[in-house]
């Protein structure tokens, strides 16, 4: 979507970040209705420490960082309940490594219920 609104003159590029799981599999993931839904593979923590960096690097070349977060649909549906509204799997890390940068961020949230981001808005200012 970036590369289609900004053009060819404009150098995008992507680093996918540490994957997102639900704490309990999901009852919907294997239902006719929902079989399109499926968890992210499971990633170790050195993984997931690599795809921070990889993050990480990417923005410290770039002029501009922008991060998707959230939750993926099987996190925010019908049995979906969790114990903490902040955001899962490493995202705040990821937030916070890549704000460290200096770099400017554009912070996307992808997300079906409400989410505690009051760290990042006081961190991205």
């Amino acid at each position: 979507g970036i590369r289609y609104k900004v053009g060819s003159g404009v150098h995008v590029e992507y680093a996918h970040g540490p994957n997102l799981r639900r704490n309990i599999p999901s009852p919907f993931e294997d239902q006719p209705l929902t079989s399109s839904m499926k968890e992210q593979p499971e990633q170790s923590s050195a993984d997931a420490q690599k795809a921070i960096a990889d993050a990480v690097s990417l923005a410290k070349r770039s002029d501009i960082a922008v991060l998707v977060l959230g939750e993926i649909d099987l996190m925010s549906a019908e049995s979906a309940s969790r114990s903490s509204l902040k955001l899962s799997n490493g995202q705040e890390e990821l937030l916070e490594a890549v704000a460290a940068t200096g770099k400017p961020v554009v912070l996307v949230l992808v997300n079906g219920r409400p989410l505690d981001i009051s760290w990042a808005a006081n961190m991205c200012r």
